[in-house]
C-alpha cells in the first residue's frame, strides 16, 4: 500500500490528531515535530504531516514532510495539497511563503524569506534589521536538490529549477532554470 493509499484510508486520524494538536503551544508542536525523526515510515510521514499542519497558516492535503527539515516562523507558510519535501531542507516564513500545489523539493533546499539589511553602520551587520519578501511558488513545480530561493522570489507555475540553483526574482512559467543567479536554460 502506498503512502497516499494509506493517507487516504487514514484522513479521519489525522483530521482528529490535527484538531488535536493545534491547541498546543507552537513551542510544544515544533518540539514533537523535530523530534519525529525518531519515527521512521509512513508513521513519521503521518506524524510530520499532522503537526505541520497544526503550526502553519494553511496546509492542503496529502502532503509529505521528511524526516531533518527545519520550519521556522510556521504562521506565514500557506501550503496546498500534494506537496513533497525531503530531507534537510529548511524553510523560514519571516516574510511570507506560499506554495501551490503538486509541488516537489528535493533534499537540502533552503526557501529563506527575509534578507539582512546593512544601513546602520554602528552595528554589526548581523544586528541590523532585516527585511521581510514573501516567497511564492505556484502550482506544479520542481525544485532539485540544493537549491536556495531567496527572499522576494516567484516560480511560476510549470518550472524545473536545476539542482544547486539560487533563485532571486521571477522564473517564468514553462522553464527549466539553473545557475547562479538561476537563468533560463531551456524550454519544457
Amino acid at each position: 500500500m502506498t503512502g497516499r493509499d494509506l493517507y487516504s484510508k487514514l484522513i479521519f486520524v489525522f483530521d482528529f490528531l490535527y484538531f488535536l494538536f493545534r491547541i498546543f503551544p507552537l513551542s510544544v508542536k515544533q518540539f514533537l515535530y523535530s523530534s519525529t525523526f525518531l519515527f521512521r515510515g509512513k508513521f513519521g510521514a503521518g506524524m510530520r504531516y499532522v503537526l505541520v499542519k497544526a503550526m502553519v497558516k494553511e496546509l492542503g492535503r496529502a502532503s509529505y514532510f521528511a524526516a531533518n527539515t527545519v520550519i521556522r516562523n510556521p504562521g506565514n507558510i500557506v501550503i496546498g495539497s500534494n506537496l513533497s519535501m525531503h530531507d534537510f531542507c529548511y524553510l523560514d516564513g519571516y516574510g511570507g511563503i506560499k506554495l501551490g500545489d503538486n509541488i516537489s523539493i528535493a533534499h537540502a533546499v533552503s526557501l529563506i524569506s527575509f534578507e539582512h539589511t546593512w544601513g546602520d553602520p554602528s552595528k554589526p551587520i548581523k544586528y541590523n534589521k532585516v527585511k521581510g519578501a514573501e516567497i511564492v511558488i505556484d502550482d506544479d513545480v520542481w525544485i532539485g536538490c540544493g537549491v536556495r530561493i531567496l527572499a522576494g522570489a516567484h516560480i511560476e507555475s510549470r518550472v524545473v529549477v536545476a539542482a544547486g540553483a539560487v533563485v532571486k526574482g521571477r522564473l517564468d512559467s514553462g522553464w527549466v532554470y539553473g545557475g547562479v543567479p538561476a537563468k533560463k536554460l531551456r524550454a519544457l
